[in-house]
């Protein structure tokens, strides 16, 4: 099987997006040890970038307002930490998914601490975005801590467990479990790019 490529992500996204694409059929590309191996890699990846922030860069947004599903805190608008703490809680949505379609328990959900600012106009249990104001330590803590609990349950599961066994939650509508995962590792790699995206941009602090 082929491996997923980080230059690739990007296409993906559209693809999807536009309905040009089956995500079931795509997720069948790619081995489940593959898809593990590219979310750690991903995830170490966002934790490396933001690790060397300076405050001033972990602050900083891209210009220009949010708009779009999510006006008060459009993920494209999202700062570091904010990115950090939504991928952490989007690795634990696509974990429910996938418990869904196995008929397993719904993981637990990390919760934003009390006083913490949350993007998004519906405030459920994800989050409905990113966490402001969290601490740079403990929003590392929480993307490492969530995926390592992750991929210990994905790691687990025994080989040809159930493939056409199906869940739906929100928009993404009859996924396989395999798909569940796929979609996730696409997720954290998406974060990735926006970071990099971010940092090339005339406007990123230097400092």
């Amino acid at each position: 099987m082929p491996d997923l490529q980080f230059s690739d992500v990007h296409s993906y996204i559209e693809r999807f997006a536009d309905g040009d694409t089956s995500i079931n059929a795509t997720s069948e590309q790619f081995s489940r040890a593959g898809m593990c191996a590219f979310l750690r890699e991903n995830v170490a990846q966002l934790e490396g970038t933001v690790l060397v922030m300076t405050p001033a860069q972990l602050a900083y947004r891209l210009p220009g307002s949010p708009e779009g599903w999510d006006t008060s805190g459009d993920e494209h608008h999202f700062d570091s930490l904010e990115i950090i703490t939504h991928v952490a809680s989007g690795i634990t949505f696509h974990w429910w998914g996938i418990a869904r379609a196995l008929g397993h328990p719904r993981p637990e959900f990390p919760r934003p601490p009390e006083g913490t600012t949350v993007t998004g106009k519906h405030r459920n249990m994800l989050g409905a975005g990113g966490w402001t104001g969290v601490p740079l330590p403990d929003a590392l803590g929480l993307l490492q801590q969530t995926t390592d609990r992750f991929l210990a349950y994905i790691e687990g599961l025994p080989d040809g467990i159930d493939a056409n066994a199906t869940s739906s939650l929100g928009a993404f509508k009859h996924l396989t479990a395999h798909s569940w995962l796929f979609l996730d590792a696409v997720h954290a790699a998406m974060h990735l790019e926006q970071l990099r995206e971010m940092q090339a941009h005339p406007d990123y602090p230097t400092a």
